[in-house]
């Protein structure tokens, strides 16, 4: 009887320390995210790496999945990419800056691809939120993006060969580089 209590707290002790070791790991790669700069090397070459190729859900160019539920939409498209398990303000506060920073006649030139297991959440947000845009949920193993994995909110242009353009990450602590990064975008694909 000892032992099993014995095995039993052991066991949750090494559980407790791996939690807690996980979680910091989390917490140390968005802190490193949120004070490494943009021009660093490491992120720039994760820029390039998801817009060498076209993005595909099960070999079919995103574009035309797009297509197929929006035929009103034509790029660019302005994709706004976010997860259920993202952090809610980091969401919130994207999206503001998106309705505060592109002129009304860019925002038919907006689609959301967000990332949640179930739809009934999802419907539960764009309600919250009072969204208007288009979305396509499409779960990360459909849609294999590098930037999926720092669990932030991120932004990219999507052109008419399915290609990931002007990526960036959304740091809701460095608005000035979300501000700038959208203007980029207006300059470079709408002007």
């Amino acid at each position: 009887m000892k032992k099993a209590i014995l095995a039993i707290g052991i066991t949750i002790i090494v559980m407790v320390f791996f939690f807690i070791f996980d979680v910091n790991k989390e917490v140390v790669a968005y802190k490193n995210l949120a004070t490494t700069s943009t021009t660093s090397k490491s992120y720039n070459n994760l820029k390039h790496l998801d817009k060498l190729q076209p993005l595909k859900i099960n070999d079919v160019p995103i574009l035309e999945k797009i297509n197929d539920k929006y035929a009103q939409l034509s790029p660019p498209l302005i994709i706004i990419r976010f997860a259920e398990s993202n952090c809610g303000s980091c969401v919130e506060d994207l999206l503001s800056k998106i309705e505060n920073s592109l002129p009304k006649h860019l925002m038919q030139h907006v689609l959301l691809i967000p990332n949640y297991q179930t739809e009934l959440y999802l419907k539960e947000f764009y309600k919250n939120h009072e969204l208007k845009y288009p979305f396509i949920n499409l779960n990360d193993q459909v849609l294999k993006i590098s930037y999926d994995k720092y669990n932030l909110p991120y932004v990219f242009v999507l052109d008419d060969k399915s290609r990931m353009l002007n990526p960036f990450l959304h740091i809701k602590e460095k608005p000035h580089k979300t501000k700038s990064s959208l203007n980029r975008i207006i300059e470079d694909y709408f002007l």
